[in-house]
């Protein structure tokens, strides 16, 4: 009874926290190639070119000095699906498997659920038809440079396209940023340019971006309403086309640096812009400055991951307080959890939100998963007033959920190998500890 008088006690005085917490789902940290079929957090990779998640809830990569696209799919585990790991190209018509790709960078599906490379010094556009594993090109010629419009795509110079989107009428933008421009591939594959004049430069805003100046955008991404954004790595802005083709500043005043937090996002200092997405309530999320940063509707841009500092400090920690090696693509998980490739330190990383009780009892300390890792039996045990527990898997997707008794023994091999993260649910909060299956 007295345990219980404490725990009552506890909930009185608690109060309820939520807290962003960053893990490694992808890589070791050591830049290489050391196999498929194996989980991804084994798996060696290089520098991240582009991600983006299927509707399965798959995550698709571009593994971009190995010259390889890589699935890892919702048990963790890593397999190519397009490239032969040998630089350069070769393979159309054939198995995306089989293929040679050139430092592939962004990637994007179309409705359809083909999905689309840039595959960057091959100066192409290459498509993945994912029902037959073919591999065929959509866009440029192979030769540098940046010529072609209003005629068809595949006999357009698309040189090195960086990243990829579509909108909501199956039309593809590219970014090219050395050629300091937007380009558009329309459902009849005539290719055109939205933004840019080819040339370096800001020239203002409030004009149509046709006849703007571009400073070398990169990453891409087009809401519902097939607004588009962009961000300009030499230009140091976040910057919005609407659906007229007028171009405005969202973030940004031009000098790359770092003056604060929480500040208007037309008056902040942004650098070493990458991609960008949009979050579920439809705010802007953009890499910038070893950050990841948000800018509200309201226009105000605040930080939700990373602390400035370039390195790699560890997982399972708050995501505010978490080193980056300048990250580049980030997107969303069909669960809704943030993903970053952090570049330099050669990994994969999520932002998931944790719901936990902070109070003078620390009344629930005493959940515990043992042994863990494991290969055989587990054990899951916390406080009697526990209601329900939920394991998810690496990518958010439900495993099991049930109520519970004090303490509950569980065969993992009933799980495929990979990360786990086990949920135990209270009254008004949830408490989630991570879980290691191995083969």
């Amino acid at each position: 009874m007295r345990a219980r008088s404490l725990l009552l006690l506890g909930f009185i005085f608690s109060i309820r926290i939520y807290s962003q917490i960053i893990n490694t789902v992808v890589g070791t940290g050591i830049a290489g190639y050391n196999g498929d079929n194996i989980l991804a957090t084994t798996a060696d990779i290089t520098t991240v070119g582009g991600m983006v998640f299927d509707q399965a809830g798959n995550l698709y990569l571009s593994d971009h000095n190995n010259h390889r696209i890589r699935k890892v799919d919702s048990n963790g585990l890593i397999t190519t699906i397009a490239g032969n790991g040998v630089m350069g190209f070769a393979g159309d018509n054939g198995p995306a498997i089989n293929a040679s790709l050139n430092y592939p960078a962004g990637l994007s599906f179309d409705a359809a659920g083909n999905l689309y490379i840039a595959d960057f010094y091959n100066e192409r556009i290459r498509k993945v038809n994912m029902t037959t594993g073919v591999i065929t090109t959509v866009a440029g010629n192979g030769v540098w440079g940046n010529s072609g419009d209003n005629g068809p795509a595949t006999l357009a110079q698309v040189g090195t396209p960086d990243y990829l989107a579509f909108d909501s009428q199956g039309n593809l933008y590219i970014t090219q940023g050395n050629h300091h421009c937007i380009r558009k591939i329309d459902v009849s594959g005539t290719i055109t340019t939205i933004a840019g004049t080819g040339t370096s430069g800001y020239n203002g805003d409030n004009i149509p971006a046709v006849s703007a100046q571009v400073d070398f955008p990169v990453g891409i991404t087009i809401d519902a309403q097939d607004r588009i954004y962009f961000s300009e790595l030499g230009g140091a802005r976040v910057r919005k086309i609407d659906q007229s083709g007028m171009i405005s500043t969202l973030a940004g005043t031009g000098i790359s640096g770092y003056n604060g937090n929480g500040i208007t996002a037309t008056t902040a200092q942004v650098q070493n812009l990458r991609g960008l997405t949009l979050d579920a309530q439809g705010n802007l999320v953009i890499v910038s400055n070893n950050r990841i940063r948000k800018i509200d509707s309201q226009g105000n841009l605040t930080t939700i991951a990373g602390s400035g500092n370039v390195g790699y400090n560890g997982d399972l920690i708050p995501a505010l307080t978490a080193d980056f090696t300048h990250p580049t693509a980030i997107c969303y998980s069909v669960a809704g959890d943030l993903y970053v490739a952090d570049n330099d330190n050669y990994r994969v990383r999520t932002v998931f939100l944790v719901d936990g009780v902070k109070d003078q009892f620390d009344s629930h300390a005493g959940i515990n998963v043992f042994p863990n890792p494991t290969s055989g039996n587990f054990t899951i045990s916390f406080p009697a007033d526990a209601k329900k527990i939920k394991i998810t898997n690496a990518v958010g997707q439900v495993i099991c959920e049930y109520n519970v008794t004090t303490e509950t023994v569980m065969n993992s091999k009933l799980f495929e190998s990979g990360i786990y993260f086990v949920s135990v649910s209270f009254d008004k909060h949830i408490i989630t500890k991570k879980m290691v299956v191995t083969p």
